[in-house]
């Protein structure tokens, strides 16, 4: 019964007109002419529409129900607009929260009286809800403050027509125009974590890198310590803020604390905000109003907002111009039931979209007419999609001038301007504004010290505090111009040079005065004296200047539209001019320096490499001499083995010597990679010459152990020699890869520099040049890949000889040494590199000290025994002539085989026995010799030691 009561209701106007034949129309159609809703009857149809305000928390937008009421007043008076009818709204609050828009939406469907429009939501997040859920009732919404871009979107939310502009158009745009004007190329943008103004900043973005700038996006909510802290660490200096007001102390409460403001940085933040909003106190920020204050009064701020009013004084569609609309609106706000209502930023729009539904009712109405339709006006309902698109086309034909000006949709949206305002510093009149603070000086009244102090509080200031060289500047050409004394009585004095009266200059931090006997001494600034301040008498007469901080208020600066900017008052910067988005260019006067490796230091090294290369010649040229007597091996094989360790020492200690030194300071960059790339080499292949010669030879004595054949180890020395082959073919192979691949080039890496005290302009750069093969890890392995598996297979074989107990045999303890010698002091040598790259001559010292020092020792190690012993018995072991003597069946073979057996065999028998085997074998020698002397021949050789 109930829903077809609300069936009948819905359609009352066809109704109407299917029973207009019978006795009972007149009394239906009486309905329409005759109203009543709650009691109240009057002679016209109403006409509701459904407001939605911000009336007690969230935005304040009590000033627009207060314009929304004199549009509806105005269209009401009118007998050409809507005649017959009367414009009505239930307005509800929606705090400016998103969850309670759809809440009041429902509420105006499903409660009488019928909707006709949405007015509102005033906020983004409401009205993205309610655009999108009202579109099913046929309902327009018109919006009057909202900024959302994402309600552009006519495919989403066709029901939306908006009369103030959009953010993109009211922030973006604007500040793009400002950039181009300024020259900005690098700015900040701090948008409030809210999907419609992020959006609104990743726009922005796009805009910017049309232009060629860069941006520095941040986003914050309940904390900007991070956000401010990074602007700061990037150095951005001129910064959009898409905020609201919690979110703008938040964010000067941090600068503040890390001291990012002053007059070079510059804020852009919406122009809604309340006055002095800087002075609020607010819970949830961390500082006090002062602290926030003085970022305030040291930094530029802009704001940038709809205008309020349109800057054209011409009547509107009302009667009445946009200047006598906004006195009606403080009229007015004066009355006691809006006593507690504010005038905002958005009043106009209100006010404007009020007779925007008006006057697209009206068009309806005259549509409805000219077509003969048989509906009227208030027959609309929630499922009326002809009467919903003759509201669409009333829209699309909006055109009037407002009091924000000229309204007129495309697509939806209001082609419209942006009002510029600058927190500006303000003073009384006949004070003289100077870097935000304000001075009055008393030109022909003069007083003493004390008379001054007090006529100054009474003004609500104090004695001047002459705390910066532009303010005595400043202040000293306003004296000039005075007809008054030089010296005037100023307060305190922070920076400045004092001087007393007994010519001793002081730096003072505090108002200071001082009895010296029966005098008391007062501060005075001498313009004449370059400003001097000095003490004097108190009790002096003279003129004073007072000061006071100045008042800052929000100034309305120039109206924005795309195609004019009309100024109304000039942009004053603090500083005194416009802030630049980066540190002013100033020419700068730079030296190179070059480090090299100090002379002294590079013929300390060559010389200490020049005397290893001399004992590497030595013991080549003893093994030469004595390479038959036991102490040399007589086998060719063991000797080329000590030949290459020797040639491939010689080498290792010429490449010390390969460096770019002062001894060679014009050395070009190509000469330069040449010598690189010698070192490179020489370095490389003496390093795997040598190692793989010293595994080759603790190879021999490991294998003696098991083996005891001589023709097994001839087969086995020649088989050396090819591993030795094998592993030098290897490192080149590797060389020319990394060559190939990995291209050396010269690297110039930048050290420190300094600035000249007495000239800041003039900065020394020191720097050193450094052969590269880039950071990859590729050159790192082809370098280093091949000597790394040498090295593992030398000390595991030095490990198995030591597990053997055969470290005493011959020359395998000297060896498995100078294996561990060479990891030892190449692993260290590779971290002390790698730590010490960026210091060349660091670098240097420790480099060729661990190769001059373990290829000195490998030396020591292996032939300085051998040397003592010559040393000590030069005639021992048998001669040239001896071996030419010896019989052809004693070949190189047998002599390699004796030797590492004799090894073998002295690793299993007592030292005492070995001993007396070697005294033997002398004693034998001999007696060979003096047989040969005597009768001419030769006695066979001591027979061979048989293994047991």
């Amino acid at each position: 019964m109930a829903g077809a009561f609300v069936l009948i209701a819905r359609h009352s106007g066809l109704l109407c007109v299917l029973m207009h034949w019978y006795v009972v129309t007149p009394v239906i159609c009486e309905s329409r002419a005759q109203s009543c809703y709650h009691g109240n009857c009057s002679s016209t149809i109403p006409l509701y529409i459904g407001g939605m305000l911000s009336m007690t928390v969230g935005w304040d937008g009590t000033g627009c129900l207060v314009a929304a009421e004199l549009a509806m007043e105005q269209i009401n008076n009118r007998s050409d607009i809507l005649q017959g009818y009367e414009l009505r709204m239930a307005s509800k609050d929606t705090q400016c929260a998103a969850k309670l828009g759809p809440r009041v939406l429902f509420h105006h469907i499903y409660n009488e009286p019928q909707k006709y429009v949405i007015f509102g939501p005033p906020c983004s997040p409401s009205a993205l809800i309610v655009a999108s859920a009202s579109t099913y009732w046929n309902l327009i919404t018109v919006i009057y403050s909202a900024l959302s871009p994402v309600l552009s979107d006519r495919v989403k939310y066709p029901n939306v027509y908006r009369v103030n502009p959009i953010a993109t158009a009211l922030f973006n745009d604007v500040f793009i125009w400002m950039m181009q004007t300024y020259d900005w190329r690098r700015v900040g943008y701090v948008a409030f974590s809210v999907e419609s103004i992020l959006q609104v900043q990743n726009t922005f973005i796009e805009q910017a890198a049309a232009i060629n700038a860069t941006v520095v996006s941040e986003v914050v909510r309940d904390t900007a310590k991070n956000q401010v802290e990074n602007l700061k660490r990037e150095d951005v200096r001129i910064i959009m803020a898409y905020v609201f007001e919690g979110q703008a102390r938040l964010i000067f409460c941090e600068a503040f604390k890390i001291g990012f403001y002053g007059p070079e940085i510059l804020w852009v933040f919406p122009g809604w905000f309340k006055a002095n909003w800087w002075l609020i106190e607010d819970i949830h920020v961390n500082c006090t109003a002062d602290e926030i204050n003085e970022v305030v009064y040291t930094t530029n701020i802009l704001g940038m907002d709809v205008p309020v009013i349109s800057p054209l004084e011409k009547l509107t569609v009302a009667g009445i111009t946009p200047t006598e609309f906004v006195r009606e609106m403080e009229r007015r706000l004066e009355w006691p039931r809006y006593e507690t209502f504010t005038f905002n930023n958005y009043v106009g729009y209100a006010y404007d979209a009020i007779w925007t539904i008006g006057l697209m009712l009206n068009r309806t109405v005259g549509k409805l007419k000219e077509t003969n339709n048989i509906k009227r006006l208030e027959d609309f309902t929630y499922i009326d999609n002809e009467m919903y698109q003759l509201f669409f086309d009333g829209l699309a034909a909006t055109d009037f001038f407002g009091a924000t000006g000229h309204v007129k949709f495309l697509e939806g949206e209001r082609l419209g301007g942006t009002g510029i305002s600058q927190v500006q510093a303000e003073c009384d009149l006949g004070w003289i504004l100077h870097n935000r603070n304000c001075f009055l000086m008393s030109n022909n009244e003069t007083a003493d010290w004390s008379q001054a102090v007090t006529s100054c509080e009474m003004t609500g200031a104090n004695l001047a505090d002459l705390s910066q060289e532009n303010e005595l500047s400043f202040l000293s050409e306003k004296s000039m111009s005075s007809e008054s004394s030089s010296k005037w009585h100023v307060g305190r004095q922070s920076n400045s040079v004092v001087e007393d009266n007994f010519g001793i200059q002081n730096n003072l931090t505090s108002l200071w005065n001082r009895t010296d006997g029966n005098i008391l001494h007062c501060f005075y600034v001498d313009f004449v004296d370059n400003g001097l301040v000095k003490p004097g008498n108190c009790l002096q007469e003279r003129p004073f200047i007072c000061q006071k901080a100045a008042a800052l208020t929000s100034v309305p600066i120039a109206t924005y539209t795309s195609d004019a900017v009309i100024w109304k008052n000039d942009l004053k910067w603090a500083g005194g001019r416009v802030p630049m988005d980066r540190p002013a260019f100033v020419s700068v006067t730079t030296d190179w320096i070059e480090i090299l490796i100090p002379s002294y230091l590079h013929i300390l090294v060559t010389s200490l490499t020049a005397t290893g290369i001399l004992i590497s010649l030595v013991v080549i040229f003893l093994m030469s001499m004595f390479s038959l007597r036991q102490i040399f091996s007589p086998s060719k094989t063991i000797r080329s083995f000590d030949f290459i360790i020797l040639i491939s020492s010689v080498l290792m200690y010429l490449t010390v010597i390969c460096t770019k030194s002062h001894l060679l300071p014009s050395l070009s960059d190509q000469h330069h990679l040449i010598m690189c790339q010698v070192h490179d080499i020489m370095v490389s292949l003496s390093f795997t010459m040598g190692v793989s010669t010293l595994v080759a030879k603790i190879w021999v004595i490991y294998k003696s152990a098991a083996y005891s054949s001589a023709k097994h180890m001839v087969h086995k020395t020649w088989m050396l020699n090819i591993i030795i082959l094998v592993f030098t073919s290897v490192d080149v192979i590797c060389l020319l890869l990394k060559h190939i691949l990995y291209s050396a080039y010269i690297e110039t890496v930048a050290l420190h520099n300094e600035v000249d005290e007495a000239n800041p302009n003039h900065v020394t750069e020191y720097y050193f040049k450094r052969c590269s093969s880039g950071d990859a890890f590729t050159p790192l392995l082809l370098a280093f890949g091949d000597k790394t598996i040498l090295l593992l297979i030398g000390s595991f074989l030095s490990y198995e000889i030591g597990q053997a107990n055969l470290a005493s045999a011959g020359e395998s303890k000297q060896v498995a040494i100078c294996i561990y010698n060479i990891i030892l002091f190449g692993v260290c040598g590779l971290i002390l590199t790698s730590l010490l790259k960026n210091t060349p001559t660091e670098s240097y010292i420790f480099t060729s000290s661990m190769i001059i020092c373990c290829t000195t020792f490998t030396i020591i190690v292996l032939y300085l025994p051998k040397v003592i012993r010559i040393i000590k018995n030069p005639t021992d072991n048998e001669t040239e002539q001896d071996q030419s003597q010896r019989p052809p069946s004693v070949s190189n073979a047998s002599m390699l085989y004796r030797n590492t057996n004799d090894m073998h065999l002295q690793a299993h028998v007592p030292n005492e026995l070995w001993e007396e085997n070697l005294r033997l074998k002398k004693e034998y020698q001999r007696l060979q010799q003096l047989v040969l002397e005597r009768t001419g021949r030769r006695p066979p050789d001591f027979p061979a030691t048989k293994k047991t």
